[in-house]
């Protein structure tokens, strides 16, 4: 009897230790990496960002890793993460226009992952307009791939995951306001 509780105990504390991790890994938010902390205390976060999967071989085993780029150009800067580690600082024209009126997206690059599906990605949009584009052709990317755009985001998804999300800073007209 006594290891019978013993075994049950240890199978309650894999199903919670196991529930935990898969929260964290698939289902939670994808949180921020040490080095994106450091540049959001630096600068905030990102006026414009793209995130991509891209396939990654190691160990014998296909692996999809995040490849961000966030640009800030009021210092001119686009930093590029692979795997949330810092790959690149690379400077950039600045793109504020003559009239030095620009709006960016609020959205924060965490709030989106692989394991999004349409629905999701819309729902953490906001309540915005979508239409589907054919900015990816299918000939190169498969059959299954669907690509959307909205006014500040243009999007991928394949199958029910999204693979490609870029914000896009949009200028505004003089006299528009938000």
């Amino acid at each position: 009897m006594k290891k019978m509780i013993k075994f049950i105990l240890f199978l309650f504390l894999i199903a919670v230790v196991g529930g935990g991790l898969y929260y964290y890994f698939f289902w939670g938010e994808t949180g921020l990496s040490p080095d994106q902390q450091e540049i959001i205390d630096s600068f905030g976060y990102p006026q414009r960002f793209v995130i991509n999967y891209m396939p990654w071989a190691e160990n014998g085993s296909d692996l999809a890793v995040r490849h961000e780029v966030w640009y800030y150009p009021y210092h001119q800067q686009a930093i590029t993460f692979i795997g949330g580690d810092v790959a690149s600082v690379d400077e950039i024209e600045d793109e504020i226009d003559d009239t030095g009126i620009n709006t960016y997206s609020d959205l924060k690059p965490e709030d989106f992952e692989f394991s999004m599906d349409y629905d999701a990605v819309a729902k953490a949009i906001g309540d915005k307009p979508i239409e589907e584009i054919d900015f990816m052709p299918a000939e190169y990317y498969g059959e299954d791939l669907k690509s959307y755009i909205s006014d500040h985001v243009t999007f991928a998804i394949e199958g029910d995951q999204l693979t490609y999300f870029e914000t896009i800073g949009l200028v505004e007209e003089e006299g528009e306001t938000e």
